[in-house]
């Protein structure tokens, strides 16, 4: 009786421990949009299209997304475009029986169709209120704002919408008149200021980058490579414009 009471007792732990093991992880996720100009209206648009179609339409109901600048003032100005948390809605219906399953579909889409449509107003509210702050790019305080947005119990995933090249006067870090080779990386990299990413995947998507030579987007990218690594975070993908390791990343278990 012992012996059976005990295999019971290992069947229902084991249950439990797969149950866990397959249960999808919430996704917090960070989205800093570049808003400067630096970036032409076509791109910033197609940044507003991949946070509706990429990401918001590849979230689940237990997900969290914070849309923030990246401009001249990214950190010291920065505040919330848009955030909202799937997870506070209720989209079950008890009275809906066998089509419960279906119902909760249906009730999850009508809510993302709506949360996308109050994104897009709220972005282009942003791209108005921020044009005084549109001469210069602060990566770097974009991905401290981000570090305030993580979450415990969460995978926080930072998607950096934006050509990724620092343009400010502090620490005379300027990627667009610096950093042209990979030959300058190790400098940049003992300027650059350290933010601890703790342990989030990050995919960046620069957009068209048809204004610098492939030399100069290859060093760019390298040093960003060297940089996540060494703020422990873990680069997924660095992309002019593919979306499919994007879509992996906010749809995957």
């Amino acid at each position: 009786m012992k012996h059976i009471t005990q295999s019971v007792i290992t069947g229902i732990a084991m249950s439990v421990l797969i149950s866990c093991k397959q249960e999808r992880m919430p996704k917090n996720i960070i989205v800093p949009a570049d808003l400067t100009n630096s970036r032409d209206s076509l791109t910033i648009s197609w940044y507003k299209e991949r946070i509706t179609n990429s990401i918001l339409g590849k979230m689940t109901t237990k997900d969290i997304i914070t849309i923030l600048p990246v401009d001249h003032s990214s950190e010291l100005w920065g505040k919330e475009i848009f955030r909202y948390d799937f997870s506070g809605n209720v989209y079950s219906n008890e009275y809906a029986g066998l089509q419960a399953k279906e119902t909760e579909k249906k009730n999850f889409q009508d809510s993302l169709v709506s949360v996308s449509k109050q994104f897009e107003r709220s972005f282009d509210v942003a791209r108005n209120e921020r044009v005084g702050f549109n001469n210069g790019t602060d990566v770097f305080g974009a991905l401290r704002l981000c570090q305030k947005y993580f979450l415990p119990y969460h995978q926080n995933v930072i998607v950096m919408l934006t050509d990724m090249q620092q343009v400010t006067d502090r620490n005379s870090m300027n990627f667009e008149k610096q950093l042209n080779t990979e030959k300058e990386i190790e400098l940049f990299l003992q300027k650059a200021e350290k933010v601890n990413l703790e342990n989030s995947q990050v995919v960046v998507l620069t957009g068209p980058q048809i204004a610098i030579s492939k030399e100069k987007f290859a060093a760019i990218r390298k040093f960003w490579e060297k940089y996540f690594i060494q703020n422990n975070a873990r680069l997924v993908d660095y992309s002019t414009g593919a979306t499919a390791k994007l879509e992996q990343v906010i749809s995957s278990n």
